[in-house]
């Protein structure tokens, strides 16, 4: 159904699960959260969490940086059965980690998902936006080493070489593909590779950046990633690419009240109401293993 203003509405009575969600983010930029206490941190998440509980999302998959608490603090923040739980990330790898051994750490470590950073993302200038942050050589090994203890591997890429990167070394989840081709979007599908494309966050950039108050240049650049995605998403639809459902937002507990944003605008670009829902309940539990009667927590 739609509201009163034409949007796409959505039930939030089914269990859904955000698969690019930065929980350990308090701020966009790095610096701002640094001038939080630990403790106004963890307050702030919990609150976010919370508030994403009541949107319907049950669990999310952490996209990076709340594998940086401790144990402890990750069971105060998100154990609260009111709130959204995590699943924790094991690293964020990329242009950090020459020598690999944040690699190894990862694939010795406990967590089921590791992620590999291939180009920048909405910072970059959009003439620079798919160029690689990482040799080949280390993405292959990265991803031969982690698939060999057993882990999954998430890879943030924009489009370009590091995406047919991902297609060849059979990554299991490719995330945002902005600037993905009709070929590449075949391969996907061909490969059964999922794509988490998080189009909804460069809308709510572009379009209202008082939310994250930012600079003009990120919204420049979101207005492109947008404008891109009006390409790249159809083409993963008409592919049969298996979609799944991520924000990107952090813990902003502003943004938690945008949780539609996501769902609306895969309707926008294509999908059914019916379809764009499935991307967080059943393509969500596909692509993290969960079989139809597991409960996500």
């Amino acid at each position: 159904m739609n509201n009163e203003n034409g949007e796409a509405v959505f039930e939030d009575s089914q269990a859904m699960i955000d698969l690019h969600l930065h929980p350990g983010w308090t701020d966009f930029l790095p610096e701002d959260q640094a001038r939080r206490t630990a403790e106004e941190q963890k307050t702030r998440i919990r609150e976010f969490l919370r508030r994403y509980r009541k949107h319907g999302f049950v669990l999310a998959r952490d996209a990076g940086g709340f594998a940086d608490f401790s144990e402890d603090a990750r069971k105060e923040i998100s154990g609260h059965p009111d709130c959204t739980a995590i699943l924790p990330n094991g690293g964020m790898l990329g242009n950090a980690d020459p020598d690999g051994r944040l690699a190894a750490a990862a694939a010795a470590g406990p967590f089921s998902w590791v992620k590999i950073f291939a180009t920048g993302g909405v910072g970059a200038e959009p003439e620079h936006a798919v160029d690689p942050s990482v040799t080949r050589e280390y993405f292959f090994r990265s991803v031969q080493k982690l698939h060999a203890a057993g882990k999954k591997v998430m890879v943030h890429t924009w489009g370009g070489v590091t995406l047919d990167w991902c297609i060849e070394a059979g990554v299991d989840s490719v995330e945002h593909g902005v600037y993905m081709t009709h070929d590449q979007a075949q391969k996907l599908a061909e490969r059964q590779i999922p794509l988490i494309p998080t189009c909804g966050i460069y809308r709510l950039l572009a379009e209202r950046p008082e939310l994250f108050a930012l600079g003009a240049a990120f919204r420049e650049h979101a207005k492109r990633a947008a404008e891109a995605q009006r390409f790249s998403v159809p083409e993963a639809i008409r592919a049969g690419v298996l979609l799944g459902f991520g924000t990107d937002f952090y813990a902003d507990p502003a943004l938690a009240d945008e949780a539609n944003a996501e769902l609306a605008t895969l309707v926008d670009l294509g999908l059914s109401r019916e379809a764009a829902m499935q991307t967080a309940v059943e393509n969500a539990r596909k692509i993290l293993g969960l079989s139809s009667e597991e409960k996500a927590r």
